[in-house]
């Protein structure tokens, strides 16, 4: 059996910053950073190569649960005392049993923390715009307006993503030391 972790969580929707603000945690704490996105990279060509006629949005949207686990499976086998996960966990904040259950299946973890980047919609489209991904094709080749994102139904600390990723950074290392 692997030792406890401390799990830090940075969730958010797209555009928010999450990749970069765990980077920054990861790089201060020397801990593991595990990106919802990297660690599903080899699942997500296995099922475009199954599912090519697949839009990439509906593709993501049908492994989306495969993918939670695979994120829970990599905190499971890590051998780091602190592992930073970041991805967007937007069903999961809105769901205290499907968040639970999340944690059940991350088997080792303690002392969760869950830092949930919150920004305005319009910061977030333009952001969105200017990294260029192809996961954001949708956003990107429409004129849908962003919505706010509703903030987690548990307890959580909230990090105003419009400050600079050093500020962010000070705000979460004030609460997980």
């Amino acid at each position: 059996m692997m030792s406890p972790v401390q799990l830090v969580v940075i969730a958010g929707p797209a555009g928010t910053g999450k990749s970069t603000l765990a980077n920054a945690l990861a790089k201060e704490l020397n801990a593991t950073h595990l990106d919802f996105d990297t660690v599903n990279t080899e699942l997500v060509r296995q099922k475009r190569a199954e599912h090519p006629q697949l839009p990439e949005p509906e593709l993501l949207a049908k492994i989306k649960g495969e993918r939670y686990l695979r994120l829970a499976q990599a905190i499971r086998e890590s051998v780091d005392p602190t592992v930073i996960a970041s991805g967007p966990f937007s069903q999961h904040s809105q769901d205290a049993r499907l968040w639970n259950q999340w944690l059940q299946d991350c088997g080792n973890a303690r002392a969760v923390e869950f830092f949930w980047l919150d920004l305005d919609p319009e910061i977030r489209r333009l952001r969105i715009l200017r990294r260029g991904s192809a996961r954001d094709a949708p956003i990107v080749e429409s004129d849908l307006v962003l919505e706010p994102v509703p903030w987690p139904v548990f307890p959580h600390h909230l990090v105003a993503a419009g400050t600079p990723t050093a500020e962010q950074l000070a705000a979460v290392l004030d609460q997980i030391r």
